[in-house]
């Protein structure tokens, strides 16, 4: 049985494939930026242009940067800073918070644990530490046996814990905001979202790419070309390497810009719009640097159960419905 709340949703993503593009597409380097404080803007209409900016590239191929986000350059400065600390510690030490020993994959993901993409050949070439929303041990969904719900392990590191956990708050406001955009694309109601994120299986990443010498020309990668699969992905680079796919099939090399963050749509949005917003296809090829992402995926299980259920068969097309359905 379909809530009517995600019939509601169904029916705005429906009325969405009936309007035209607003704006026309950039050819140049920044007709891929979006200012968001438009969001913020006393002015509703600021607003509405906004969201219209973001409408055209998230039905496009999702792809855009965000710039005048307000998270601070000396937060994001400051979280690099403890992804080095961390990634520079022996491995002996790194695998004290090793992520098969954890319940709720949470912790250090080593070079051994090599993903199934067929463009990444030879070794793996990036490590990476997962975390979370930060729940208590005696969190409900936790004890029910929850795979992606609980509390994180955190480093023996004096200011880690303090600093992730006001970066994670920093991006995770920055993600209502693209949530209340999508809110006005669709013609719904100011926090009509909120009611799927009561508890979002959101996950930071902090990621080490090591140098990789292969590269370009024998279409090695770091890691291979995926989509993600979550409702979006908030990224910050500071090195160059990330590639898109665009409209054509190209890829296009997508270089960090000063002072904002990589977008980009996953495999939920694409599934609840009914297609309407595009899940964007990247890959990374790079040299040694600290990489700091942070996945926002909102549905619990349940509540992904719901979105399947008024999606219907589309869901099956991605990967986490299967992923999902091993629980």
């Amino acid at each position: 049985m379909q809530s009517a709340a995600f019939r509601k949703f169904r029916m705005a993503s429906q009325k969405l494939a009936k309007i035209p593009f607003l704006y026309k597409r950039s050819s140049n380097e920044n007709g891929y930026v979006v200012d968001i404080s438009g969001l913020m803007h006393p002015d509703y209409r600021m607003h509405k242009y906004t969201a219209a900016m973001i409408n055209e590239r998230a039905r496009q191929n999702g792809f855009l940067y965000l710039s005048n986000h307000g998270v601070s350059s000396t937060l994001i400065d400051s979280v690099y800073d403890q992804a080095r600390e961390f990634f520079q510690l022996s491995e002996i030490e790194k695998l004290r918070y090793y992520v098969g020993n954890q319940r709720n994959h949470r912790g250090y993901v080593p070079t051994s644990e090599k993903g199934d993409y067929q463009d990444e050949k030879g070794p793996r070439r990036y490590e990476a530490f997962d975390l979370g929303i930060d729940l208590p041990y005696d969190d409900a969904d936790y004890l029910d046996g929850n795979p992606l719900l609980g509390p994180n392990i955190w480093p023996d590191l004096p200011n880690f814990r303090s600093v992730i956990n006001q970066y994670t708050h920093e991006v995770l406001r920055v993600s209502s905001l693209m949530f209340y955009a999508f809110e006005i694309i669709l013609d719904l109601p100011k926090g009509y979202f909120d009611q799927f994120r009561t508890k979002p299986v959101s996950q930071l990443r902090l990621i080490h790419y090591m140098a990789n010498e292969q590269q370009v020309e024998q279409q090695d990668s770091n890691m291979g070309a995926h989509t993600d699969y979550e409702c979006f992905t908030i990224l910050h680079s500071k090195n160059p390497g990330l590639q898109v796919l665009d409209l054509e099939n190209n890829w296009i090399d997508a270089d960090p810009i000063e002072n904002t963050f990589y977008f980009n749509i996953g495999d939920m949005m694409e599934a609840w719009s009914a297609g309407n917003f595009v899940s964007t296809v990247h890959r990374r090829f790079c040299s040694a640097s600290v990489v700091v992402t942070i996945l926002v995926m909102t549905p619990m299980m349940r509540q992904y159960h719901e979105a399947k259920a008024a999606c219907g068969d589309a869901l099956l097309l991605f990967r986490m419905g299967d992923f999902y359905e091993l629980f």
